[in-house]
């Protein structure tokens, strides 16, 4: 799903609720040539405690990203 933050398109992606979490708002907005914004939040406003699932996917979508760009000969910019 696509959306518009201030410096341009972002991606935003829910996934499903879980036996773990009613859910996630995962967010990733690029700055700057190189440098992007990840932000995950609870799908549930009122849930006080995420118990680190929000600070699990941030960390899991890092890695994934991490290592497509590894495997990449080339930037996958143009």
């Amino acid at each position: 799903m696509w959306g518009h933050g201030v410096r341009g398109a972002a991606w935003h992606v829910s996934p499903g609720p879980s036996l773990w979490s009613w859910g996630e708002k995962i967010t990733i907005a690029p700055l700057a040539p190189n440098i992007v914004r990840i932000r995950s939040e609870c799908g549930l406003p009122t849930q006080c405690i995420d118990w680190g699932k929000n600070q699990r996917n941030v960390k899991k979508l890092i890695q994934i990203l991490w290592a497509a760009v590894q495997q990449t000969p080339v930037p996958p910019y143009r």
